[in-house]
């Protein structure tokens, strides 16, 4: 139950940054090493809280093209396909990293079971 609140509350802070005003878009690399970090992060803990793995990583990868449509209908801010490479990459990694501690240590552990 604390994975799924604290999923939750994760996208809705990714929402909020990738939708807030800025003052200048930022196109430094810093940029897409954020989204791969919020993305990868979103993945580790949304397969810990969902156990369907496939719809919650597809899900994740409609929830970031979303948000990029979302900020291409604003003013200040605008869609990004390297935005969207950097969340997949950030999605993969966060999924292999959970695929090896699913293998190592969650499979038979009293944590991972609801």
């Amino acid at each position: 139950m604390l994975a799924k609140i604290a999923f939750v509350l994760m996208l809705l802070l990714v929402m909020v940054l990738s939708l807030a005003p800025v003052s200048q878009p930022d196109f430094s690399p810093n940029d897409k090493v954020n989204h791969f970090i919020a993305y990868g992060a979103l993945s580790l803990v949304g397969l810990v809280a969902f156990k369907q793995q496939v719809a919650t990583i597809v899900g994740l990868f409609c929830y970031g093209i979303l948000i990029e449509f979302l900020q291409g209908l604003t003013e200040y801010r605008f869609a990004s396909a390297a935005d969207v490479v950097a969340n997949s990459l950030g999605l993969a990694i966060g999924t292999g990293i959970f695929a090896l501690c699913y293998i190592t240590f969650l499979k038979n552990s009293r944590l991972y079971k609801d």
